[in-house]
């Protein structure tokens, strides 16, 4: 019985291990998902790409200049933080869209 909880508690922590590494990576805009999806976007080391409304922005500049501070999920789809404070107004990122 101690081997078998000792066993379940190992799998437990590898599996926050590799849970907490996914959105690490995801958070600061890591690989794509395997299938592809245009929710999130490929980028380099140290780049922040999100998707709004299907297509992708580098927002790395805007990260320490942006009025409303640091708002954006790296590698993800930010449609519904924009819309919530620009509404679709994309005329404001359209600099940005990669």
């Amino acid at each position: 019985m101690k081997q078998a909880l000792r066993t379940l508690a190992l799998l437990s922590l590898a599996s926050f291990f590799l849970l907490f590494m996914g959105v690490a990576i995801a958070t600061r805009g890591g690989s794509s998902n395997s299938a592809g999806s245009s929710s999130t976007s490929s980028t380099t080391a140290g780049s922040c790409i999100i998707t709004v409304n299907g297509s992708s922005y580098d927002v790395t500049r805007l990260e320490k200049t942006h009025s409303g501070g640091n708002v954006f999920k790296c590698g993800t789809d930010n449609t519904s933080i924009f819309a919530r404070q620009h509404g679709t107004n994309y005329k404001l990122i359209a600099k940005y869209k990669i």
